[in-house]
């Protein structure tokens, strides 16, 4: 029998491993860094983990963190882009076949992903893009803890993690109907949201000089660059910054990059602030008081909680219960606009909150 040493060496020289860890994991925004400290919590868990976000936000990177930080470290990390391979493909790579199969098939068979992360971790990106069969089967080895490859009767019990991610809305493709809601249920045990990077802009500095000094190249970047970085919308997110000033990087001329040396074409400005505002023009106004103490009481070095939130709304004629304030709060946090603090350290604006705070400023004075 293998110790854990030589299984992790055999890992190792298959290529099954993780590359990451949360230290690979850049930025100082606090959206940021209370998604780390949810990722760490998860990983050290045993239950599946789906992962949600827009194209180019890291997912991947929080997968692979995972691992290394769970108890199955040891074991394989075995990842796969669901949306690349055709139904019937996908569907052998997971679960592996027979001899004599399919046309072409591999004498004695194959074994599957799954088999092949035995007692490890399996990160299936872009799930929302299975088809119906393999969210079937899918399921199943959820369900049951074993797989049968296709062609074989043989029944294989199977230890393994399932960490999944996507960029779309499953919950809006199950009233489609073109995901299965027992599916969803199944790998939505832990939950774990990547903000976008256009909700964490004052991170853009940092990312920009680390992939700049990661190229080898000793270029400074002028503060134009930075500043249009910081109105363009992103979404491509952390991927597109990179390709951007990997782009930069070949096309410049000299020592510094310089805006002739970025492709405007992609730059895109930042949506009309506006339009970010609440339709509702009673959640404006909740939002504006709630923001308004809060920075008040943060420019004093201090926190809010949720009560003493509620009992400064009354003075100024807009009295929220409690309850009301922890749903504004969820909606605030859900936005980047503020950080929950834990127990007694109260609750944060960000810097994304109080230009959110100017512009219904700016709002109400026009009403």
């Amino acid at each position: 029998m293998k110790s854990k040493k030589q299984h992790s060496e055999s890992n190792i020289k298959k290529g099954f491993t993780a590359k990451y860890d949360f230290d690979d994991i850049l930025g100082e925004h606090p959206l940021l860094l209370e998604r780390v400290r949810i990722a760490k919590k998860l990983a050290i868990a045993e239950h599946p983990v789906l992962i949600n976000g827009e194209t180019g936000v890291g997912k991947e990177l929080f997968a692979h963190a995972i691992h290394r930080n769970s108890l199955r470290k040891n074991g394989p990390f075995i990842a796969i882009n669901c949306s690349a391979l055709t139904e019937s493909l996908l569907e052998s790579e997971l679960f592996g076949y027979e001899e004599g199969t399919f046309t072409g098939a591999q004498r004695g068979g194959k074994k599957g992903l799954f088999e092949l992360a035995d007692n490890g971790t399996i990160f299936l990106d872009e799930i929302g893009d299975i088809s119906p069969t393999v969210q079937a089967h899918l399921l199943r080895v959820l369900q049951e803890k074993e797989i049968r490859r296709i062609g074989g009767r043989k029944i294989t019990p199977i230890n393994v993690r399932v960490i999944a991610a996507t960029n779309k809305n499953l919950e809006q493709k199950i009233t489609e109907g073109t995901f299965r809601s027992d599916l969803f249920y199944r790998l939505n045990v832990l939950q774990l949201a990547i903000p976008p990077l256009r909700d964490r802009l004052s991170d853009i500095q940092s990312l920009t000089n680390y992939f700049v000094t990661k190229s080898g190249t000793w270029m400074k970047v002028d503060q134009q660059v930075i500043e249009t970085f910081m109105a363009h919308h992103w979404p491509g997110n952390i991927r597109e910054l990179k390709s951007m000033i990997d782009y930069a990087l070949v096309v410049a001329s000299g020592s510094t990059i310089t805006l002739e040396d970025l492709p405007y074409r992609r730059l895109k400005p930042v949506n009309e602030k506006p339009a970010t505002l609440p339709v509702s023009s009673i959640d404006a106004k909740d939002h504006y008081v709630i923001l308004q103490i809060m920075k008040d009481r943060n420019d004093e070095g201090k926190t809010a909680s949720r009560d003493l939130l509620s009992k400064e709304s009354a003075t100024l004629s807009h009295a929220l219960s409690p309850q009301q304030i922890r749903l504004r709060l969820n909606d605030l946090e859900n936005k980047g606009y503020i950080i929950k603090g834990r127990g007694r350290s109260g609750t944060q604006i960000t810097l994304e909150g109080e230009q959110y705070l100017a512009q219904l400023k700016s709002y109400q004075k026009s009403r």
